[in-house]
């Protein structure tokens, strides 16, 4: 900076930054999908891109699939269902091919989420005696831990019984409801970065007075 007399101030801490020219997605983005989408802008004098994706090597990634695909002059590429990435931290980043050579870009962080988990017992509509309940689910690939919350209102805006586990990736729970009556009640799945799934379709049980 400059005074009004011309005395300019000492400079700033310098910072580095990266020129990049991926796209989408985003720099630690997380995606429900297992065949994600990636777009780049167009590099100037490009014969050829090559994309790569792999998985991020720390403890605890459940990601295990490769992808590398070379893709002529197009700006945009969705990952094909036979190679689909199962869930997971993933690492990704494109080299362009011109005259001059190669050139590549940084790697950029991508998360697969886990699925929504699949409910199994007590069968939607059941009737059970007393407010105690063993509720079940099957396992949800790429899941550390899961949360059930229970309703007795299907929006769950104010749910009942909120429970995050915190002792790993168990598919069962004996849950004591805080009354009898009708409840809603649904499961999803944490990675082991803490990134929630999507809920799994609700469930309806209804708990009588013994």
């Amino acid at each position: 900076a400059v005074d009004a007399a011309g005395n300019a101030s000492s400079w700033s801490e310098a910072r580095v930054f990266t020129l990049t020219f991926q796209n989408q997605p985003g720099f630690a983005a997380t995606t429900a999908s297992a065949t994600p989408g990636f777009s780049w802008y167009a590099v100037r004098g490009a014969r050829g891109y090559r994309l790569e994706v792999k998985p991020v090597v720390e403890e605890g990634n459940t990601a295990t699939r490769e992808y590398s695909v070379y893709l002529g002059t197009v700006t945009s590429h969705v990952i094909p269902a036979i190679k689909a990435l199962d869930p997971g931290a993933y690492q990704w980043r494109l080299r362009v091919y011109t005259a001059a050579g190669s050139e590549e870009t940084p790697w950029r962080l991508l998360v697969v989420l886990p699925p929504a988990p699949v409910l199994d017992t007590p069968d939607n509509g059941s009737v059970h005696p007393g407010v105690t309940v063993e509720l079940n689910w099957f396992p949800a690939a790429g899941a550390a831990r899961y949360e059930i919350q229970a309703d007795n209102n299907n929006n769950f805006r104010t749910p009942e019984i909120d429970y995050e586990f915190t002792e790993g990736p168990v598919t069962t729970k004996e849950v004591t409801f805080p009354f009898a009556g009708g409840f809603y009640w649904r499961v999803r799945a944490y990675n082991y970065l803490g990134n929630p799934g999507a809920w799994s379709a609700a469930r309806y049980l209804r708990l009588t007075t013994p």
